[in-house]
């Protein structure tokens, strides 16, 4: 399987939504909602969003952005996130989109990557990454389905 991470288009739209509305979350997003997300990632320069092609298919994704922090004493690489596709995992397809992150990141002077997560832990100790903190959220408005029809059908 020959796969190539690299910088989403406008061309990959309805692809990657079908990707986003499979990855696991409390609330799928509906089309609406991530058209004005996907146009907003690819028009603000701190953020980036990648995707992976496997045989000309779209099998993974990673958003992600830099912001400046105190901690870090100077710019951060965070990534938002991560997902592939349950037929395309164990690939090498999750390290080559973190891979391609790193390097972004790196080239706008980041001093470090940070992310959450909940169930992919040995994944990111693998690459290299260590746990020092809890992630906690807190919805400011209430949870409720979508109802946005897809326009795939």
């Amino acid at each position: 399987m020959e796969t190539v991470v690299r910088r989403a288009t406008r061309h990959d739209e309805r692809h990657l939504f079908r990707l986003a509305r499979a990855a696991p979350t409390l609330i799928p997003p509906d089309f609406s909602m991530f058209r004005h997300a996907f146009e907003s990632i690819l028009a603000d320069l701190s953020s980036v969003l990648f995707v992976a092609e496997a045989d000309g298919q779209l099998v993974g994704y990673l958003s992600g952005y830099r912001h400046i922090t105190f901690y870090a004493a100077g710019y951060l690489g965070w990534v938002d996130e991560l997902f592939v596709s349950a037929h395309a995992r164990n690939l090498g397809i999750g390290r080559g989109l973190m891979r391609q992150f790193e390097s972004w990141a790196s080239h706008r002077d980041c001093v470090l990557v940070g992310l959450a997560t909940s169930h992919a832990s040995a994944f990111y100790e693998r690459l290299g990454y260590t746990s020092n903190a809890d992630y906690y959220k807190k919805y400011l408005r209430p949870m409720t389905s979508q109802t946005d029809p897809s326009p795939l059908g």
